[in-house]
C-alpha cells in the first residue's frame, strides 16, 4: 500500500492538531485551578475546623467567594481573653463582654 506525501502530511497535521488541542485543554484547566486556589483557601478553613477550635467557634466560620480575586475568603471569630486583677473596670476592647466573679 503506497501512501503519497499529501496523505502523510494530512495525518501529521491531524496528529499535531490533536496534541495541541489536548495541551490547550490541560493548560486551561491548570490555569482555572490556579486562579480558584482551592488549596490555599482550604488551608484557612482547616485551621478553623472543629478539631482545632472546638465546635462552638468552628460553627461561626464562614467562607465567601471573592469574584475580583477568584478565591475564597475565610471569616472566623475567636474569643478574646485577658487577665486583670479583681474589680478592674476597664476592658481591653469596647466590644468585649466582661464577666465578674465577685458576688457583690
Amino acid at each position: 500500500m503506497a501512501v503519497n506525501d499529501e496523505e502523510v502530511t494530512l495525518i501529521l497535521t491531524y496528529a499535531a492538531f490533536a496534541i495541541s488541542f489536548g495541551a490547550i485543554i490541560l493548560s486551561s484547566l491548570q490555569a482555572l485551578l490556579a486562579y480558584l486556589q482551592f488549596d490555599n483557601s482550604e488551608v484557612g478553613r482547616r485551621r478553623c475546623s472543629a478539631e482545632v477550635m472546638g465546635e462552638l467557634w468552628a460553627g461561626k466560620t464562614t467562607r465567601k467567594f471573592k469574584w475580583r480575586e477568584w478565591r475564597y475568603q475565610v471569616f472566623f471569630e475567636v474569643p478574646v481573653f485577658y487577665t486583670a486583677p479583681p474589680g478592674y473596670p476597664l476592658a481591653i476592647c469596647d466590644r468585649c463582654v466582661t464577666f465578674s466573679t465577685n458576688s457583690n
